[in-house]
């Protein structure tokens, strides 16, 4: 699946309805992997990393690890990638059409959204990826107007850069936790203030952690930035090329990717299952949610347009015959909820951290390693209506949500467009 360019992009809607579903869908997922680091103290100190790989789990929570990574881990951060790259190539024929500049308006743009990262770094989440967005963005966007070629050639080299990457961390990682004795949490400088630091945990103690290890906390927002360039240039291409969002378009393509994601994608994210050796069970982690998520993804937003696809070609109404009689079938429940999430999604990303914030910091709602997994995923469930009911409101009252009205005048353009060029013949 190489990036290609299509000679003449047309403009594309104000909405694509797909396009918000697998964005809302992201979304959702999101919070899903999320959750845990704010429920389970463990997940930010990686002593449950240090308990896998030293053999001390019982074989049913080995067994549950294994299911939640091939259920989640890196499934919703590589289709946050790659709508990411759907929203920049959408964007890029909207000003084609309109012949205002590129990349200058997206510069503005990515510039905002790196603000808005930072802020949410530092103030709500220390594993947030709006950073990271920001900068693949500042690189990818001036390659939606390149030719096919280089395109390409970028997508291959970010390609190898980041599957050499993830096997590097993996082979390290393996060596490390075989090296011993276990390591602990207080051997790192950067975790040791959160499991030493006597008294009760404040939010000014929170900030001041952030702060003060903002490279161990960028570490892996910095290492994706290559697969996330080549998972951006990937939705690019499958908008232009119309696959997941034109009902009408390449629906033998997109059955073929879809059924390439499950058939790559499954085999391979069930190596979590196989008898690996206790120090290469974080490594394999690894290599499955950077390497085999990603194609899996592929496979589940396929799946997703060719579900609302058939939803569209089945009549609400028939006649006797079967004949058609009335408009497609509406979206049902799930698919609204994702949809206006979709359309809200900046604002229901930070909302969902600022409330595991809320519910589980020990100096807030202080749940944190008080709930069992159960009443973990009730919380989520919560949250998701939550998210929902936030995005209806604003969808409602104000056609967009507030964090998208200030990134939208952010990157306002100027009064004056400067003409963008049309793109190089394939």
């Amino acid at each position: 699946m190489h990036p290609t360019h299509a000679s003449a992009p047309l403009p594309a809607p104000d909405r694509v309805h797909i396009y918000d579903v697998l964005r809302g869908l992201a979304i959702f997922g999101t919070f899903a992997v999320n959750i845990w680091v704010f429920a389970v103290s463990d997940y930010v100190t990686a002593a449950f990393d240090t308990a896998l790989t030293q053999g001390v789990l019982d074989p049913v929570s080995r067994f549950m690890h294994a299911a939640q990574a091939f259920l989640l881990s890196g499934k919703f951060l590589a289709m946050l990638a790659i709508v990411f790259g759907m929203g920049m190539q959408l964007l890029y024929q909207r000003a084609l059409a309109r012949g205002e500049a590129w990349p200058a308006g997206h510069h503005r743009r990515a510039l905002a959204l790196l603000l808005i990262g930072a802020v949410h770094f530092v103030f709500v989440f220390q594993a947030d990826v709006l950073m990271t967005y920001a900068v693949v963005a500042l690189i990818a966007a001036p390659l939606l107007a390149r030719p096919p070629g280089v395109q390409r050639t970028w997508f291959l080299i970010a390609l190898a850069l980041h599957v050499l990457l993830a096997l590097a961390v993996a082979v390290y990682n393996a060596q490390y936790y075989a090296a011993g004795p276990a390591p602990q949490p207080q051997d790192d400088p950067a975790l040791a203030g959160f499991v030493t630091e006597p008294g009760p945990w404040g939010y000014l103690d929170d900030l001041q952690w952030r702060l003060q290890h903002v490279l161990h906390f960028r570490a892996e927002a910095i290492g994706i930035i290559p697969g996330t360039l080549a998972l951006v240039l990937v939705g690019a291409w499958l908008v232009r090329t119309g696959v997941l969002l034109t009902p009408s378009a390449n629906p033998a393509l997109r059955e073929r990717l879809f059924r390439l994601g499950l058939q790559i994608g499954l085999p391979s994210s069930a190596l979590l299952f196989l008898p690996w050796p206790s120090h290469w069970l974080v490594s394999v982690s690894l290599v499955v949610r950077y390497l085999s998520a990603p194609i899996l993804t592929i496979g589940i937003m396929a799946a997703v347009s060719i579900l609302i696809q058939r939803r569209l070609d089945r009549p609400a109404t028939a006649n006797p015959t079967g004949a058609p009689t009335g408009p497609p079938t509406g979206p049902g429940f799930i698919e609204t909820a994702c949809a206006n999430v979709g359309r809200c999604a900046l604002t229901c990303y930070l909302a969902q951290n600022i409330l595991g914030l809320l519910l589980f910091m020990p100096y807030l709602g202080n749940l944190q390693d008080r709930l069992p997994s159960l009443a973990v995923y009730c919380v989520l469930l919560a949250v998701w209506v939550a998210l929902a009911a936030i995005a209806h409101f604003s969808l409602t009252r104000w056609k967009q949500g507030p964090l998208e009205a200030l990134w939208r005048a952010a990157a306002a353009p100027s009064s004056h467009p400067t003409p963008t060029p049309p793109p190089p013949q394939a």
